[in-house]
């Protein structure tokens, strides 16, 4: 126990060393994961906005930067109602700000004059989310293998990838990742066999249930019954990631398992697909664009906002023309991500 003790410590230390210097890869493929944590859920949905006086005021929105937006109205003496304070995971509450970047704190003693949105901001504790992240949300990163087959051989091509389990039913976990980890080429091969390693690293037979590249993403399942240890949910977004926000990439590059980058969000870009390899990608709508490194094998990992919740799938990066050096990821945004699901289990 105090060895491993010992090595989440370095573990920590070597993050923290990260997040403080440039964007780069935090090799854990030496985690431990402890399996006797338990999951704790960092819903605010007991956070309530109190009841207005005024029906007709104006429209106050609540930006609670956790993944919650409330509404209410002015009061009768044209104020808004100050609701307190909502809660994030890992992070501590600054008040309500007027501005986006949460730079002018907002006097509820001012009368309002108009719609308003307000914005609660937060000092995220790094060290705290690294922790959580690799107590919880770890234990649903996994590693995506694809072998083509035909009727009679396998072929030597094999795929690799991440992915992140996003749902559970009583006897199965569903796993988002690329459709380009998962593709074949129909006229060539009858399937594929896909392999998925868990955060422990046991290996299980998954069954594809849908690919499709026009959101460059599929979804596989394993059985329940062959999971020795628990492995948990990641939930989605409710609202899409906003830019600057701080979020941070887990999956398994260049041979690594349980690995993260930090960055934050640069923009949002439409995507311009290689017209060469329209079935393996055909995105064409508006992607996250971030600095959290990924490489060779990050495809189909989770993009994680400051909340612990998928805010996009990576699946593609941009490297620097003249010395190759990762400059950006992109990933597909939450919104998209929870179309797609609906469209194939709905």
């Amino acid at each position: 126990m105090k060895n491993n003790l010992k090595k989440l410590i370095l573990l920590l230390s070597l993050i923290l060393i990260f997040v403080t210097s440039s964007c780069r890869i935090v090799k854990t493929d030496e985690l431990v994961v402890d399996d006797t944590i338990s999951y704790t859920n960092t819903s605010t949905d007991e956070f309530q906005i109190p009841a207005s006086n005024n029906p007709n005021g104006f429209k106050i929105t609540y930006d609670c930067n956790n993944d919650n937006i409330y509404e209410s109205t002015s009061t009768l003496d044209n104020k808004a109602i100050n609701p307190g304070s909502p809660k994030k995971p890992c992070a501590t509450f600054k008040g309500w700000f007027s501005d986006p970047e949460c730079e002018i704190l907002y006097d509820f003693d001012e009368k309002v004059t108009s719609a308003l949105t307000l914005y609660a901001g937060w000092d995220i504790d790094i060290q705290d989310l690294t922790t959580t992240i690799y107590q919880t949300t770890i234990k649903s990163n996994v590693k995506v293998t694809s072998q083509p087959k035909t009727k009679y051989s396998k072929s030597s091509t094999v795929s690799q990838g991440s992915g992140i389990i996003f749902l559970e039913d009583d006897t199965k976990y569903y796993i988002l990742t690329n459709n380009h980890v998962t593709y074949y080429d129909k006229n060539t091969y009858t399937g594929s066999i896909y392999i998925v390693t868990d955060c422990y690293g046991n290996q299980y037979e998954a069954t594809l249930i849908n690919m499709n590249a026009n959101y460059d993403l599929a979804i596989l399942t394993i059985r329940k019954e062959l999971v020795p240890k628990t492995l948990l949910v990641t939930n989605i977004c409710n609202n899409d990631i906003k830019v600057n926000d701080l979020c941070l990439s887990l999956g398994n590059p260049e041979s690594l398992m349980n690995a993260i980058s930090y960055g934050k969000v640069l923009s949002y870009q439409k995507f311009n697909p290689d017209s060469n390899t329209l079935e393996l990608n055909n995105v064409s709508f508006n992607v996250i664009v971030n600095d959290s490194y990924i490489s060779s094998g990050s495809s189909g990992g989770a993009l994680i906002d400051s909340n612990l919740k998928i805010a996009g799938i990576q699946f593609a990066s941009g490297n620097n023309n003249q010395t190759g050096e990762f400059m950006r990821a992109y990933a597909v945004p939450a919104t998209k991500v929870v179309q797609y699901i609906k469209s194939v289990l709905n």
